[in-house]
């Protein structure tokens, strides 16, 4: 649908500029009727060959070659670096759609460097342009082979379940077996992390590789698999409690966890919470782990857009999703310097002299950019280095990075019972009109579509609307909104003005746009699709 929009306003634009574009107006013309009688994909191909800038809905696509992946903007027609003119269409038709700054992704790669002897095994982490290859972290113990790249290229586009199998069989391939080594780890439950941080610690990748047995002092449980599990467990919920002052919770939930910048932990606790991310996910234990979406996808290695930093800095967030609304002439008015605020009122500088430098339309892009990488990347830079090279000694890069960071979040949370009738007491419903299908007829085939579904797809469809795809302790009457009010399932039954119309997500007010289908087939379809949505795309582009 908002490729139809922009095509039509382009047409309209294009007829305006004069003789010189009315071929491209033509083109446009033509494709427009064309779309009528072909699938959506057909649509968006029709659009992408009229011209690339079109397809404003652009999605990330990792590409694996050797040892380094790179990742692309995958556009309607194949697969292509954007080269930075084409990220900027033309001023006044900007000006017009509402999109006046597409700003470039950022992804992590390490350095090869250690950083020394008090954090050997740790490596540092840089900064690169999304589109830029890099190597993976290094696997020295020969578990990654090239054919282990050719693999990965094949099963990244390939299902979920098709995913996991190929996973876990390769994690069953790392393992230790028993007989060649094993560690009994005893402590107390009320001093589980630091009991077990120290037992741990200084362990080989071998250890982690090989069997636990857990031992609760204090309790006559025999581990069986279940000990196991609830010790990854209750390490985890340890180190992501904000008391603990190693993580806080996302400014968007109170159930999503972040690295938190300031913590004075040291650097090695960080890398041990790596390496229980890696055991979890190596004994196939789904513990109830849930992330933020930027942390999520710097395990995978997908790139960070500055759509993400609102769930770092939802009023900093806002205030940039204003700029990039706004006219570029009047950009300077703002009275901004390339600087971002600090701890205890302080200013960061962005690049060398940057408190000197003002920002106008000119350069308004490159202070995005520069932002977004500083308050989701540098800030936290040493932190989630340590964490990554925990989970990569336990657990090898390219293995992960099969996953698409919404996968990975179903990897580590687990897929949770739904209730549907809970859900459906605790949805609101609101119109804006009441003609059409009624909103009794509405709300019937809605739920029924989603009995329909199994449990993964339930969750998928939750994460479409909520962003995340749990439900908080307590169910669906304890579902959050922006800055950890109460806000509940919302329905907006919209006018359905054409075909093909999809539903709409707004993640901030758990809020679900839903056009007034015809028919109950037609809802289930759409409704389906948007569990297939690929979320590397990012919030905010729709």
């Amino acid at each position: 649908a908002a490729l139809r929009n922009m095509g039509t306003a382009l047409f309209n634009t294009a007829q305006n500029q004069g003789d010189q574009d009315r071929d491209f107006a033509n083109r446009i013309n033509t494709a427009l009727n064309d779309q009528r009688a072909g699938s959506l994909a057909d649509q968006i191909r029709l659009l992408g060959k009229i011209n690339p800038g079109l397809v404003n809905s652009r999605r990330w696509s990792m590409k694996v070659t050797g040892d380094s992946s790179r990742w692309m903007r995958k556009e309607a027609e194949g697969e292509t670096l954007i080269t930075e003119d084409q990220w900027v269409m033309n001023r006044d038709l900007e000006r017009e759609q509402g999109t006046v700054l597409e700003v470039q992704g950022w992804r992590r790669q390490f350095l090869p460097v250690s950083w020394g002897h008090s954090n050997k095994g740790m490596r540092e982490l840089e900064f690169i342009n999304a589109s830029q290859q890099a190597g993976f972290y290094p696997c020295k113990d020969g578990s990654v082979t090239p054919s282990t790249f050719r693999e990965l290229a094949t099963y990244r586009g390939r299902s979920l379940e098709q995913k996991t199998n190929w996973f876990f069989n390769k994690m069953n391939g790392l393992k230790v077996p028993w007989d060649r080594c094993n560690k009994t780890v005893k402590i107390k439950r009320e001093h589980a992390f630091e009991q077990s941080y120290n037992a741990l610690k200084n362990q080989s990748v071998m250890v982690w590789r090989s069997p636990f047995k857990i031992e609760y002092i204090g309790e006559p449980g025999i581990d069986a698999g279940g000990l196991m599990r609830d010790w990854l467990k209750t390490i985890l919920d340890y180190a992501l409690m904000p008391a603990n002052g190693m993580f806080k919770f996302s400014e968007t939930d109170a159930i999503t966890s972040q690295i938190d910048e300031h913590s004075k932990e040291p650097l090695e606790k960080f890398k041990f919470i790596g390496m229980i991310l890696g055991k979890a996910m190596m004994e196939q234990q789904a513990i109830g782990v849930h992330v933020t979406v930027p942390l999520l996808k710097l395990i995978v290695g997908a790139p960070i857009t500055w759509h993400d930093l609102q769930y770092k800095d939802t009023e900093y967030y806002n205030n940039m999703q204003s700029m990039v609304e706004m006219n570029k002439d009047d950009i300077e008015y703002l009275c901004l310097t390339m600087t971002v605020p600090g701890p205890e009122g302080t200013e960061i500088e962005l690049c060398p002299g940057g408190a000197n430098i003002d920002i106008t339309g000119d350069n308004a892009k490159e202070y995005i950019q520069l932002a977004v990488k500083y308050k989701l990347l540098t800030c936290q830079q040493s932190k989630l280095g340590a964490m990554l090279s925990g989970l990569f000694e336990v657990l090898p890069e390219p293995f992960l990075a099969v996953f698409e960071f919404n996968e990975l979040e179903l990897m580590l949370g687990g897929v949770a019972n739904i209730d549907v009738e809970d859900w459906k007491r605790n949805t609101t419903w609101s119109s804006e009109s009441s003609s059409g299908t009624s909103m009794n007829t509405l709300k019937t085939w809605f739920f029924d579509i989603i009995k329909s579904w199994n449990h993964e797809t339930r969750a998928k469809f939750l994460q479409f609307v909520t962003g995340t795809s749990q439900v908080p302790i307590g169910g669906f009457k304890n579902l959050q909104g922006r800055y950890g009010q109460i806000k509940k399932f919302e329905v907006k039954v919209i006018n359905r003005v054409r075909k093909q119309q999809f539903p709409k997500s707004h993640t901030c007010f758990n809020r679900i746009d839903l056009p007034r289908y015809v028919s109950k087939k037609e809802m289930s379809e759409l409704m389906m699709a948007c569990t297939r949505i690929d979320f590397s795309v990012g919030f905010g582009d729709q």
